[in-house]
């Protein structure tokens, strides 16, 4: 999900999308394809924020005309829309992560999954004067069943992990998630945020979580390529060769 532009890390994407831009001599974009191609049949982007700039050919491009007014939710539905129903990774396009991340998440035989990171202080500190600043809540029972996510400015209690933005779904959870997407308007597809729908969805739906330490990045801010690049090397955070 490539629609957007990410105002927040201004300069870096004026003239460019978040997922184009470079760290280690390599887009976010490469090192997401690098891990994805070994484990991945078939590769869509949905792009929209200057969208003549992706032409890499090894991906399936899907437009959101009406980038500059909906957010991922709405290009989450454009791609179930247009596309059969299989087994999905939805992943947002300004993160990185290594392939066993990946690995968990394809082995997993949930109808909806996602990963956490139970590691997430350790890197919200780095990120942020105050690890709160930009933390989320994330809750689950001993089963590791969610039981909660996205509240803004949660107490450290209410915080153990951080969503990553990546979701496996099943067949059968690409029809519950689709036909949840049909039973919205178009004004709630366009405000509603991810974790918000999760959250909603989690009414109707059990969502599984698999915790995982480290070895991914998401980068929201410019100072994330810097973090990104000491987390290299120091051999935090290893991530599949761009070939």
């Amino acid at each position: 999900l490539a629609a957007g532009r990410g105002s927040r890390l201004k300069s870096l994407t004026q003239d460019k999308p978040k997922c184009l831009n470079i760290l280690n001599k390599y887009t976010l974009l490469d090192w997401q394809l690098a891990t994805l191609k070994k484990k991945v049949d078939d590769i869509f982007l949905v792009k929209g924020y200057l969208s003549e700039l992706f032409i890499n050919k090894q991906i399936n491009y899907i437009y959101n005309s009406d980038w500059e007014r909906t957010n991922m939710i709405e290009s989450l539905y454009i791609f179930l829309n247009q596309t059969e129903c299989s087994d999905v990774i939805i992943t947002y396009g300004d993160i990185i992560y290594n392939e066993e991340i990946l690995s968990k998440l394809i082995d997993s035989q949930q109808d909806i999954v996602i990963p956490y990171d139970k590691n997430w202080y350790e890197l919200w500190k780095r990120r942020f004067k105050d690890p709160l600043e930009d933390a989320e809540s994330f809750i689950v029972d001993k089963k590791n069943w969610l039981i909660s996510l996205g509240k803004k400015k949660p107490d450290y209690n209410e915080i153990q992990g951080q969503y990553m933005g990546i979701i496996k779904i099943s067949k059968k959870g690409f029809k519950i998630v689709l036909e949840n997407l049909h039973k919205m308007n178009v004004d709630q597809r366009r405000q509603i945020d991810i974790t918000t729908f999760l959250n909603n969805l989690l009414e109707k739906q059990k969502i599984f979580t698999i915790p995982i330490f480290g070895n991914w990045m998401e980068f929201d801010i410019p100072s994330d390529f810097e973090v990104a690049k000491k987390l290299i090397s120091e051999n935090k955070l290893k991530l599949t060769k761009v070939d």
